[in-house]
């Protein structure tokens, strides 16, 4: 008993330092480490990152308002037809070697932003036709251009179907253009780059339909004006009649005839290079697809001008045999079909109307079908 009696008080004695180093250890203030001194312009991956995702998030943001802002619409298509025939056939049947090739684009683009509106369109259709005997002969050209700025009246109820607007269209031809493959043998034009080319441009107001199955667009101008150019010096020249009267003229496109014309014997004259009149004119426009993908789409734009202005760049005409007659409105009407066959394989339908009682007493008249690789994009 003695004996472990001795040993546990040995064993005590001897835990007493432990215990007391223990507890002064766990007492004793632990050292913070040191942080070392951040220099904010000095560039670090951290501030790096921040700035790829800051400008990241902006291009991101400025590329949704421009989609958000611009509804862009592109159609383009080409068609070519290839007949051949051997000797032996023409023989029997007749028949000529002969290709055709033609091709049409059509671009519009509306920008939006608050109460401001931007419709701009391009519109053109160019086609050539060879045979082996009389080579290239052209039986498609024009192209158009479309601005049509509006200010909305308001954003609520039937306010933001009416804007007020502005409108200006133009539209000529790329090529030479003959009556008939005679004719341009003997180089009798008819048609030429920009000659003839007509620009309308006027102020009013705006209709759009708030129905989105029908989307039509009519415009009335109040104040409007009609130019009409001929830049091509052949289309406008002339000679005196055998007696010397004026009168007696072609003037295929209403271009004005001064009054006083000095007369120096046999030889060539020429008509105003352009025409100016002021008026009203009224426009619609409709751009439609009858199902959700798009299969048969339908496009029409139709316009009409009333010139109560005449001549106003100048001061007198000649008015002896009415060289110049201005009898009922222009009247233009463009129609298109676009029915897709397949994916890239579309029947496109188009017919054209245009009269103008100075050029023609005639409604004229151009209406084709035509089957080729089409491509469209829409970016809504």
């Amino acid at each position: 008993m003695k004996i472990f009696t001795t040993t546990l008080l040995l064993l005590l004695v001897a835990a007493l330092p432990a215990k007391a180093q223990f507890n002064v250890n766990t007492t004793t203030e632990q050292q913070k480490p040191a942080v070392a001194a951040v220099n904010k312009n000095k560039p670090t991956s951290a501030n790096i990152d921040i700035d790829y995702q800051t400008a990241t998030k902006l291009k991101a943001e400025r590329k949704a308002l421009r989609k958000e802002r611009n509804s862009f619409e592109f159609k383009s298509s080409i068609t070519g037809v290839f007949n051949a025939y051997n000797d032996a056939r023409t023989q029997v049947k007749g028949g000529e070697n002969n290709f055709s090739v033609s091709g049409t684009i059509y671009l519009r683009n509306i920008y939006k932003k608050n109460l401001f509106k931007l419709d701009t369109r391009f519109d053109a259709a160019y086609g050539q036709v060879y045979q082996a005997s009389d080579k290239w002969f052209k039986n498609q050209d024009k192209f158009s251009v479309n601005i049509n700025p509006s200010w909305d009246f308001g954003k609520e109820g039937a306010r933001k179907n009416w804007a007020y607007s502005a409108s200006m269209s133009f539209n000529s031809q790329f090529d030479k253009g003959y009556a008939n493959r005679n004719e341009a043998k003997n180089g009798n034009l008819k048609s030429n780059f920009l000659s003839p080319a007509t620009l309308n441009a006027g102020v009013g107001v705006k209709f759009t339909s708030p129905e989105k199955k029908f989307p039509i667009n009519i415009n009335i101008d109040v104040l409007s004006c009609q130019t009409t150019f001929v830049s091509d010096t052949t289309l406008r020249s002339y000679n005196y009649a055998a007696d010397g009267a004026i009168g007696a003229v072609k003037n295929p496109y209403g271009m004005l005839i001064p009054r006083h014309v000095q007369y120096e014997g046999p030889g060539r004259y020429y008509y105003s290079p352009a025409r100016f009149e002021g008026g009203s004119s009224i426009s619609m426009s409709l751009n439609v697809n009858f199902d959700r993908k798009g299969i048969v789409a339908y496009r029409t734009t139709m316009s009409s001008f009333y010139g109560w202005i005449t001549d106003i760049t100048r001061e007198s005409q000649y008015t002896g045999s009415e060289p110049y007659v201005h009898i009922i409105p222009t009247f233009t009407w463009n129609n298109t079909f676009d029915i897709k066959l397949v994916k890239y394989l579309t029947l496109q339908l188009k017919c054209d109307m245009f009269y103008d009682r100075q050029q023609l007493d005639k409604l004229q008249l151009v209406y084709y079908a035509q089957v080729g690789l089409s491509y469209t994009f829409k970016n809504k």
